[in-house]
């Protein structure tokens, strides 16, 4: 008995060049890109959910810390590749917390994300190793325009 030589993709010869199918002996898929990961840091639940749904909207995964010390304990499990730090927190604020990881993951790129407009908290924060400062509150297409910059692979990122 003769071998089926009939294409497996149903349809008339027009919808086939149209429409290619993926078949097991096709190119296999292209690797999917790398997520990048986030760790927000605030006390703040709204500022939270806010920061965390426009990442997730950029295809950016988040995990939520609500204090410097909880920060610290998710930076020894996870690699991201920017931590949002607020200032003002309970217990550790934002720039103790900024020292330590600068200590312990120099790697990790940090941004302030907080209310407070001091200049010495800025100048501070800048001298400890902060890649950016955002204000609270902050206009959403703006935050994710900034983030979007924040992410680039480039180790070089400027505020």
């Amino acid at each position: 008995m003769p071998a089926d030589t009939r294409d497996p993709t149903p349809g008339t010869p027009a919808e086939k060049s149209q429409v290619k199918q993926r078949r097991a002996w096709d190119d296999p898929e292209p690797a999917s890109p790398i997520k990048r990961q986030v760790l927000i840091v605030d006390d703040d639940a709204q500022t939270c959910a806010l920061l965390s749904k426009c990442l997730s909207d950029m295809g950016v995964e988040t995990q939520i810390a609500r204090t410097g010390e909880h920060a610290l304990d998710a930076l020894q499990h996870m690699q991201p590749d920017l931590v949002l730090l607020d200032y003002e927190m309970p217990g550790m604020n934002g720039l103790k917390c900024l020292e330590t990881i600068r200590k312990t993951r120099p790697e990790v790129r940090v941004v302030m994300v907080t209310a407070s407009k001091r200049p010495d908290i800025v100048k501070e924060a800048h001298l400890l190793g902060a890649v950016g400062y955002v204000v609270k509150p902050f206009d959403v297409s703006e935050i994710k325009k900034r983030l979007t910059h924040f992410l680039e692979p480039s180790p070089a990122v400027a505020s």
